[in-house]
């Protein structure tokens, strides 16, 4: 996450904003491996 989002340090003070960073930060991440999870390979033959 450190370089896809660039999260060297946190952008706010507090817990609150810190964790709510850090939380769109996953999910950011987890869309990003889900849609190279879901992209078809050209060699994989697609199902209907």
């Amino acid at each position: 996450m450190k370089r896809l989002f660039g999260l060297h340090r946190a952008r706010y003070f507090g817990v609150a904003k810190t964790h709510a960073q850090l939380a769109m930060a996953a999910i950011g991440q987890n869309l990003l491996k889900a849609e190279n999870k879901i992209t078809l390979n050209p060699k994989t033959p697609a199902i209907a």
